[in-house]
């Protein structure tokens, strides 16, 4: 399916501008960028956004953390124990565009307006580390898990996910085992095993 095919000209413009933005952060995208690829002029796009830049932006990336939370939830799905439920968020996660958590957090968002910012940080905690939270406490009352490190097990999950793109680069593993691999540090650690 086209970019846009289906979409009115304003979710066309969101779904333009989130494919720029992360494609090339806040700071590089203009607006002149995102009307020309959906063929307006961007005085036009003001019509649409009367808070210009930031305004797309935060827009663009709410339904982009929307879609990945209603995703992570769906790939959870039913899964009977914490390794299942992992693994089918990293698949799904890693079928998706990149997002690149790091960078928006490390370079957009201080670009942004404080109430920009803080809007931002309340949706990506909703829509991402939530339902990560949920997969934790299923584990934890399923057993499966001792909660010494349950708070943060979500959010490091995330992020080294995300970084499975980089590690491919440099490791002859495929895919699959770096996932496993990553699902194994986090839930079992790097220590040998002795008898």
């Amino acid at each position: 399916m086209e970019v846009g095919a289906g979409l009115n000209q304003r979710g066309l413009i969101l779904e333009v501008a989130a494919q720029l933005f992360m494609a090339h952060g806040y700071k590089s995208v203009s607006l002149r960028q995102i009307a020309e690829r959906v063929g307006l002029r961007t005085p036009s796009l003001y019509a649409h956004f009367p808070g210009g830049k930031e305004q797309i932006y935060v827009e663009a990336a709410e339904r982009a953390l929307g879609r990945y939370g209603q995703g992570i939830e769906s790939a959870a799905g039913s899964a009977q124990e914490i390794r299942e439920a992992l693994r089918a968020v990293a698949s799904w996660i890693l079928a998706q565009p990149p997002m690149d958590l790091a960078r928006v957090v490390r370079t957009d968002l201080p670009f942004l307006s404080r109430a920009s910012q803080r809007r931002l940080e309340a949706r990506l905690a909703d829509c991402l580390i939530r339902p990560l939270r949920s997969i934790v406490q299923a584990a934890l009352e399923r057993g499966e898990l001792s909660d010494t490190y349950a708070d943060i097990l979500g959010p490091v999950f995330l992020v080294a996910v995300e970084g499975i793109r980089e590690a491919e680069r440099y490791s002859d593993l495929p895919r699959e085992a770096l996932v496993e691999g990553v699902i194994g540090l986090l839930l079992e650690g790097a220590r040998s095993r002795r008898s």
